[in-house]
């Protein structure tokens, strides 16, 4: 996902010294929103991925809850 981001920034960046600014602005745009939902999702694996370790750790040696 963030390389897709790199790849929509990159064109942003291309097409505005070209001055396409209509597409510029749309592929910057496609850019943000790919970064921010990366950035979600990251988020979301972290809060899950703790959430699996501290349900592991709530049972003692003798395997009793």
């Amino acid at each position: 996902m963030p390389h897709w981001s790199a790849i929509f920034i990159m064109a942003a960046i291309i097409s505005a010294l070209f001055a396409f600014g209509g597409f510029a602005g749309g592929t910057a745009a496609i850019a943000e929103i790919l970064f921010y939902f990366f950035l979600a999702v990251l988020g979301a694996a972290f809060a899950l991925r703790a959430a699996q370790r501290d349900d592991r750790n709530d049972h003692d040696d003798l395997g009793r809850g």
